[in-house]
């Protein structure tokens, strides 16, 4: 099937920025993006300095909702907007799921049923003579899954509920990421003191993201940082200090044959409960930047000529437990 240029662009904007130096993005007029409520963090000063222990603890039989809001601006230099002539394009993505611990090991989640509430993506795409293109979806919303994963690198789903017609659930599996809602990646594997820091693996940032586009190979750095124990609305929680400056390279799609490079350079916060050894909040922030250039002969005319954008992306996600939710 043939895809709209704006389409590809959007849907693959999941993970991307840009090395450029730029000051720390704000955002946009209309975000749907959550920010870190400061007025209820209180930091919490010891009478000494203690190294801390952050795992995760998670236990078959609990449940989290998970509320992620990404905003994505980008704009196109003259002359870079591809054969559509884009100028500018922004994407609201809203996906709402109750993930439901089937199984665990370790405080590790390895089998889930997962519920979609909402799979919101709003585009709207504006081109040099000023049409503005706008698309709203919502694909998954209802559909419930059991996901599991044979290996560390695959995810299977086992059964699932309600998806929608034409859904193809073999592509859905190559996609989706089962660790969600642990973040354990993100975790120092040793105690660590205040200001103490460690890399993560870049291949984590799908974690964050909780999409894997296939095709991809991931290049850069994820250094996490202990900053401080703080109370996150009353609950005792690390603070933790996030820079990521990964590269990530597709090559290609099954409707269209192109090279996406993409950069990003994004600096945020991850808070994570110390009681009950799971995420609580997620902020991301930060410029990106995509180069599109096709290869040999193209079914689609947008992607005969390379195409380059450069904006700000914006990211919160929210974690909540419900007890009248946990799985009997």
């Amino acid at each position: 099937m043939k895809q709209p240029f704006f389409a590809i662009l959007t849907l693959s904007l999941c993970l991307t920025s840009t090395n450029c130096s730029m000051p720390a993005p704000t955002p946009l007029p209309g975000s749907q993006v959550d920010s870190v409520p400061r007025e209820q963090i209180v930091e919490i000063t010891p009478k000494r300095e203690r190294r801390a222990k952050i795992h995760s603890s998670l236990q078959a039989g609990e449940s989290l909702t998970r509320d992620l809001k990404l905003e994505i601006e980008v704009q196109f230099p003259p002359g870079h907007g591809g054969a559509d002539n884009l100028r500018r394009s922004r994407t609201h993505r809203h996906r709402l799921t109750v993930e439901h611990i089937l199984e665990a090991n370790q405080g590790i989640p390895k089998r889930i049923r997962r519920e979609y509430q909402t799979t919101m993506i709003q585009e709207a795409v504006e081109r040099i003579r000023g049409e503005v293109s706008r698309v709203t979806s919502n694909p998954l919303a209802g559909a419930t899954l059991e996901l599991t994963a044979p290996t560390p690198d695959v995810v299977k789903i086992e059964s699932s509920e309600r998806l929608p017609f034409g859904t193809d659930t073999k592509e859905l599996a190559d996609r989706m990421v089962l660790d969600v809602i642990s973040l354990h990646r993100f975790l120092p594997t040793r105690t660590v003191a205040r200001g103490e820091s460690w890399q993560v693996s870049p291949d984590a940032i799908v974690d964050l993201f909780g999409r894997a586009p296939p095709g991809c190979d991931y290049s850069g750095t994820i250094s996490v940082t202990y900053e401080r124990m703080v109370r996150y609305q009353g609950e005792q929680a690390s603070h933790l200090g996030l820079d990521i400056r990964i590269q990530q390279l597709q090559h290609g799609e099954t409707f269209a044959r192109y090279r996406k490079e993409t950069q990003m350079e994004l600096r945020g916060s991850l808070f994570y409960s110390q009681q009950r050894g799971h995420p609580l909040f997620v902020k991301l922030d930060g410029p990106i930047r995509i180069d599109y250039t096709p290869v040999g002969d193209s079914p689609n005319s947008s992607l005969k000529n390379p195409a380059r954008c450069a904006g700000q992306l914006f990211l919160s996600i929210e974690f909540r437990s419900d007890p009248a939710s946990t799985v009997r």
